[in-house]
């Protein structure tokens, strides 16, 4: 995380320690968060950059469309 440029944050509410920490570790570092999430989560307004509201495989479908 410290190194990341950007980091997929897919499915989670981002409550369970240790691992909701990591998104904040990344974005003080200067990543990107790309959240794909069906209803907002802890991090949507506070780190998100992009919000992506969509089932996960519905969104990675269109990311990967977009991206290849």
């Amino acid at each position: 995380m410290e190194n990341a440029d950007t980091v997929l944050v897919i499915g989670t509410t981002g409550e369970i320690m240790p691992a909701s920490e990591l998104p904040y570790i990344a974005k003080t570092r200067g990543a990107k968060i790309i959240e794909i999430n069906i209803e907002p989560s802890n991090y949507t307004n506070k780190i998100t950059d992009i919000f992506l509201n969509d089932k996960a495989t519905v969104a990675t479908e269109k990311l990967e469309k977009n991206f290849n």
